[in-house]
């Protein structure tokens, strides 16, 4: 038990640890009454959620498109090569 406790013996982990517990108060009181008045903004959760999704498909279809172009331009030059 005394490696889970032992963290908690630096300071800057107790300031951790104390943020954490007034961010998780502070938006259980938030949410609530956002809940009570009806203004879920489901979305906004729902367009945030999906836009880092979005960011990381178009960054990863430009290198897999960048990569592709590259693997074609080596056969086509490998090709050329083996006619004579």
């Amino acid at each position: 038990m005394e490696w889970l406790l032992d963290p908690l013996s630096y300071e800057f982990m107790q300031q951790a640890l104390m943020a954490g517990v007034l961010i998780g108060i502070l938006c259980l009181i938030v949410g609530t009454y956002l809940l009570v008045q009806r203004m879920a903004l489901l979305g906004d959760v729902v367009a945030h959620s999906v836009l880092p999704g979005l960011a990381i498909m178009r960054w990863s279809a430009a290198r897999a498109l960048s990569r592709g172009t590259a693997i074609v331009r080596h056969a086509t030059n490998v090709r050329k090569r083996l006619r004579f």
